[in-house]
């Protein structure tokens, strides 16, 4: 009877543990936990691909924000990585779109200038993806922080629409995947977008940036294509869904200050190389 007793009590003790060792993943999982809201930024699950021509260009169509990470050290990391990997990778930034394009990079922009008919050949502002795919092999594009501006949905969505919807970014975003798969022998990767401060939003405007974002990561994006996401919404939020105060440059502006964009610049350099390289379906979507 004493041998029972103490196997049942024995057995009583690790139940207890087990239970109060579920009790933070419990929490974890429940609203309100106190754990962050965003997760990290997933792993990529799929396999290796090919490298592209160890003299492959690439290309950044960029606004202020992205400008402001490319100038803090972007080429002299991907020059870094060039000596240490004997290749001869190179990247320019260009300002896109621009004059004769209104200052304005969101989604139905792209789609209008690259699935629809209003861009150019020969206009470097407003140039189409044809043109661009056959000067460069890496396209890479990103919308800046007003794409955080987000209403509620009207259930009539429509790619070309300026207005900032759910629906209307995940039908222009369904379009572009088709336009750019139709580039095979080039690759693209495209920035989750840049978010605002929490003084400059609505916490539903953020949500909804971020509802985006994991749209974008989980259902949109596709192992084995030649599409690749830079998750530089995570870089600023770092798991919130406003970016940090202390990344931004001060006084109430939107833009990502120097010592952030110091950290993030060689994040991108290197997530410029891993596509390069063949491992964009495998190494961290925010590049190191």
């Amino acid at each position: 009877m004493k041998f029972k007793i103490s196997v049942l009590s024995a057995l009583s003790i690790l139940a207890c543990a087990a239970f109060l060792g579920a009790i933070p993943l419990l929490v974890a999982s429940c609203p309100g936990g106190g754990y962050p809201a965003a997760s990290p930024t997933p792993a990529p699950s799929g396999s290796p691909q090919a490298s592209m021509p160890p003299s492959a260009k690439a290309i950044f169509l960029r606004h202020s924000t992205g400008e402001y990470v490319y100038d803090a050290g972007v080429e002299g990391a991907i020059a870094t990585r060039n000596t240490q990997l004997g290749t001869n990778y190179s990247t320019i930034k260009r300002a896109y779109p621009e004059n004769p394009w209104d200052w304005t990079n969101y989604p139905s922009d792209y789609y209008r200038l690259w699935v629809g008919t209003e861009g150019s050949a020969t206009e470097a502002g407003i140039q189409t993806l044809e043109a661009l795919c056959a000067d460069y092999d890496l396209v890479i594009w990103k919308h800046c922080y007003p794409v955080t501006d987000i209403g509620p949905d009207t259930d009539s969505p429509n790619p070309a629409s300026p207005s900032k919807t759910l629906e209307n970014y995940k039908a222009a975003y369904t379009a572009l995947k088709t336009k750019m798969l139709s580039f095979p022998n080039n690759r693209f990767i495209v920035w989750t977008g840049a978010v605002r401060l929490e003084q400059n939003t609505s916490q539903a405007q953020a949500e909804r940036l971020k509802a985006f974002r994991d749209w974008v990561i989980n259902e949109w994006d596709a192992s084995g294509d030649n599409i690749y996401v830079f998750d530089f919404w995570y870089l600023q939020t770092e798991g919130d869904i406003y970016q940090k105060a202390a990344n931004g440059v001060g006084g109430g502006d939107d833009h990502p200050n120097a010592t952030f964009c110091a950290t993030a610049a060689p994040k991108f350099a290197e997530r410029i190389v891993d596509v390069f390289q063949g491992r964009g379906d495998t190494d961290p979507l925010t590049g190191l």
